[in-house]
């Protein structure tokens, strides 16, 4: 690992997907599905995604950043909704 933290881990767009979820999101939070769509628009044509798919990746990503205490889930009911936290672990 080079040091550079831990955007260097994962695949480019970690911190844009990250800064999707907006602090201004009056508690409501930020669809899944939304997050998916940013990061097709985005991550088109990196070559770390050659099959254009970012589901899996964008729902990995999203565990990380839950596991980290940046985001948290809102409610518990579908479609799935996503907001910052106030304070990360």
């Amino acid at each position: 690992m080079t040091g550079q933290g831990r955007d260097d881990v994962h695949p480019p767009g970690r911190r844009r997907l990250r800064s999707a979820v907006r602090p201004d999101d009056a508690g409501d939070g930020v669809l899944l599905k939304t997050l998916i769509d940013v990061a097709e628009v985005e991550l088109e044509g990196h070559e770390a995604f050659p099959s254009g798919r970012f589901t899996n990746w964008v729902r990995f990503v999203k565990v990380d950043l839950e596991c980290e205490g940046v985001i948290e889930r809102c409610g518990r009911r579908s479609p799935q909704r996503l907001r910052l936290t106030t304070e990360p672990y």
